[in-house]
């Protein structure tokens, strides 16, 4: 996971599980862009950039939910392990 305000991309949110960018919304208020879903393993991958704005409150929710997400479904898990064996 990154969190970065960095405006020349210095931490790669792309490349890792959950990327917030920090933005500024079109009436001033400050929030995260999103990506989801990349990483470097034995077959790297750029994570999706979701169009949403995320506000500061909803920071730990919104990764707390994704963390679940990816807890549950075993099918990540299970391709993630297979990957690692190989």
């Amino acid at each position: 996971m990154t969190i970065t305000g960095c405006q020349v991309w210095c931490s790669y949110p792309e490349i890792n599980d959950v990327g917030l960018t920090a933005v500024c919304a079109p009436n001033g208020e400050v929030g995260f862009s999103l990506h989801i879903g990349g990483g470097l393993s034995t077959e790297p991958h750029l994570g999706k950039r979701l169009d949403v704005f995320v506000r500061w409150d909803q920071v730990v929710p919104l990764v707390r939910a994704v963390a679940e997400v990816f807890r549950d479904q075993d099918v990540l898990r299970d391709e993630a392990q297979a990957a690692w064996r190989t």
